[in-house]
């Protein structure tokens, strides 16, 4: 294998790496922001069904696109606590 391809692949490993990171943190974020506020109340803020907004944050399901759009978005301009 060249250099060239061995260093395509560890970037390319590196970025799938950072973007399991970010959907971890916003899962983690989204869970917390469930449990004070409730599951219903969140996905209703997302505008999503509740029941998979709750798959989707424990792991059961994968978090598409779609959503990880509108939880980066809610979680952007919510304010600190």
């Amino acid at each position: 294998m060249s250099a060239a391809t061995t260093t395509k692949i560890n970037s390319a490993i590196s970025k799938l790496q950072a973007e399991i990171q970010e959907i971890d943190k916003l899962r983690q974020m989204a869970l917390e922001e469930m449990l004070k506020v409730g599951n219903s109340e969140f996905a209703r803020r997302l505008n999503v069904d509740a029941s998979n907004l709750f798959k989707c944050i424990i792991g059961n399901r994968k978090i598409g696109k779609r959503l990880e759009v509108l939880l980066s978005r809610y979680f952007e301009k919510k304010p600190k606590d």
